[in-house]
């Protein structure tokens, strides 16, 4: 199916952005780098002034990446020969020394919601969401369970999704359990009585560090569209976030003009339930350190 982007997508905030107090993007916070470099071997947590961020290593080739609106303070001539990207959360000044990209970053946009313990969360979801809600509440062939890692992702590679992205996801989810352990939550559809049938699934990540919980997979099976099976597990979601005292809901990346089309669907699906759309400036680049220290280690 093709689908039009409403209004609300085809807009792009091109200007600063005020996001509320505590709010940062996941990986902009120290404690979940900490958390995910050390379950890949080719990545370590690096700090330049008040950034974290990560390198990644591959024989001489060395990239570090910072996320969030603290700009890394790199010294031109320290270290090994690199190069460095900077993709900030919503400033759009080009401080001394970074320049633009030629190639874009994907991450364009992304979305959250404050939650903050309101009971009344659903008061801001559009008309359409909250009636799939009153419909998810009345059926009674489904009902939602947290499964085990596999019979989720046997679930999910019976869904209807190209294979490539399967496989990446898959791979993505596994490491995601690896670092956060306990605070991976896979959330499933299952019809009552055959707990082994799945009708849809949703992988959302607690980031206690960070205030937020991270939406990482999701996918719904033909037999359980009806039902609103979607929504249902969005309110899931959001259940558990005022149970658990969790301040933000991340939604993650959303289509924005010039991401591909095929990211519309779900995007407006995620739209519909209050959600705060940051409209991410270009990310930057510099080179820093030397080849003397990239390969004998020393200045």
């Amino acid at each position: 199916m093709r689908y039009i982007p409403s209004d609300r997508l085809l807009i792009f905030n091109s200007g600063q952005q005020v996001l509320p107090p505590g709010f940062e993007m996941e990986r902009a916070c120290e404690a979940v780098v900490d958390k995910e470099v050390r379950v890949y071997k080719r990545f370590k947590k690096v700090l330049a002034g008040k950034a974290v961020g990560f390198r990644f290593q591959l024989g001489p080739v060395i990239v570090d990446h910072f996320v969030g609106d603290a700009e890394p303070h790199i010294s031109a001539h320290e270290g090994p020969l690199r190069r460095v990207t900077w993709q900030p959360t919503t400033r759009r000044d080009l401080p001394s020394g970074w320049h633009e990209t030629i190639s874009k970053s994907p991450l364009k946009r992304s979305g959250f919601v404050q939650v903050d313990g309101r009971s009344d969360y659903d008061k801001t979801w559009t008309q359409h969401a909250r009636r799939h809600k009153r419909n998810w509440l009345k059926q009674d062939q489904w009902e939602i369970r947290e499964i085990g890692l596999q019979a989720f992702l046997d679930a999910y590679w019976k869904s209807p999704k190209d294979a490539i992205l399967k496989a990446l996801f898959t791979h993505f989810l596994r490491k995601k359990v690896e670092a956060h352990g306990p605070y991976v939550h896979l959330a499933a559809v299952v019809k009552k009585g055959k707990p082994e049938e799945i009708g849809a699934g949703f992988a959302f990540v607690d980031m206690p560090e960070a205030k937020q919980s991270v939406h990482t997979i999701s996918f719904v099976h033909r037999a359980a569209k009806d039902s609103s099976a979607g929504t249902g597990l969005i309110d899931y979601w959001f259940q558990h976030a005022v149970k658990n005292k969790i301040e933000f809901l991340n939604f993650g990346n959303y289509w924005a003009p010039g991401c591909p089309a095929d990211w519309i669907g779900f995007s407006e699906f995620k739209a519909q339930f209050g959600i705060t759309l940051i409209d991410h400036p270009n990310q930057v680049a510099r080179f820093a350190g030397t080849w003397k220290e990239l390969f004998t280690g020393h200045r």
